[in-house]
């Protein structure tokens, strides 16, 4: 934790500069700065801190209020090293920093803008956790926000959404998705991605669109895995031109199917096992692949009726 700490109580206002807002009467200052947010809060905090350079935020459970509105958001200063967000509906913008690591839990739903998140995790444990997810909000990285790194744990459901970047060539570096539930609505590039299965009863989903900039001029080499038993529990859907180096899907189901105009898709090597679907049926646009291999009997390769295809025995 920061050395300088300040409880938030919403004495008199929603201002964060006011200095009775806080507890003993001594607004946030410096460079070493964590702000909390707690149950004991009167108010809400939205508005610019000028005060002080952010390295922690925490919004704890039980906090009855929220962080920023839409209307005004809560912006701050800084290159802070972690953001813990479990409750409130928040709207937080930063000023062009980096932070380092966010993670969320609850039913909070938040936005973020303004700041690259290095990293953006979602859910308290990488292992199941009981019949209730540790998170199932939702989560914005909007449009003037980078993010690099998503990973989600497997008590994760609700939804996250990455809105185009303004930055046409901007991408994700890496992506792992597990969960109980979750969908990744996911508007901007990724180089690497990992989805993996759900529970019996839930399904884990990517909706992988680009519906802003499709001529964007960078074409990553993408790489997808997905790790799913059951097809029916772990699904991505694809809708724009991208280059697949490597495909491998161990169960789930990878769809072309909703594709924007003009979209294409090559698939330079896909690996299919465990009764995985590879669904390239799309009556508009170009899909290719230069090499699928078929590992098991029970996976379905679907293709359009007048596709072109040669089989070669293994």
């Amino acid at each position: 934790m920061a050395s300088n700490i300040y409880h938030w109580t919403g004495a008199v206002s929603t201002n964060p500069n006011i200095a009775i807002n806080w507890e003993g009467g001594n607004a946030p200052s410096g460079q070493d700065v964590a702000v909390i947010f707690d149950a004991s809060a009167e108010r809400a905090c939205e508005g610019t801190l000028t005060t002080a350079s952010i390295d922690k935020l925490i919004i704890e459970a039980g906090f009855p209020h929220y962080v920023g509105s839409a209307d005004t958001p809560f912006i701050f200063a800084g290159n802070p090293s972690l953001f813990e967000v479990k409750a409130g509906n928040n709207n937080i913008t930063g000023s062009n920093g980096t932070l380092t690591k966010v993670r969320m839990y609850g039913t909070t739903n938040t936005s973020f803008r303004g700041i690259t998140i290095s990293k953006l995790e979602t859910g308290g444990s990488i292992y199941p956790s009981g019949a209730s997810p540790q998170f199932d909000g939702t989560v914005v990285i909007a449009s003037d926000c980078i993010l690099n790194v998503l990973e989600t744990g497997m008590d994760t459901g609700g939804t996250i959404t990455v809105e185009p970047g303004v930055d046409v060539d901007a991408h994700i570096v890496n992506v792992i998705v597990r969960g109980r539930g979750v969908t990744l609505v996911c508007n901007r590039a990724m180089a690497s991605c990992e989805l993996n299965d759900a529970p019996e009863g839930m399904t884990n989903l990517i909706q992988y669109y680009q519906t802003s900039y499709l001529s964007e001029s960078t074409t990553l080499a993408f790489e997808l895995t997905v790790n799913s038993p059951s097809h029916t529990r772990a699904k991505f859907y694809h809708s724009f031109n991208q280059t697949f180096n490597e495909l491998i899907s161990m169960g789930g189901t990878v769809s072309f199917e909703n594709h924007s105009s003009g979209a294409n898709v090559n698939i330079n090597i896909a690996r299919l096992s465990n009764g995985a679907v590879l669904n390239m049926r799309n009556n508009t646009h170009n899909i290719t692949a230069s090499t699928i291999h078929i590992l098991n009997s029970d996976c379905e390769l679907i293709v359009d009726d007048d596709a072109i295809l040669t089989v070669t025995s293994p």
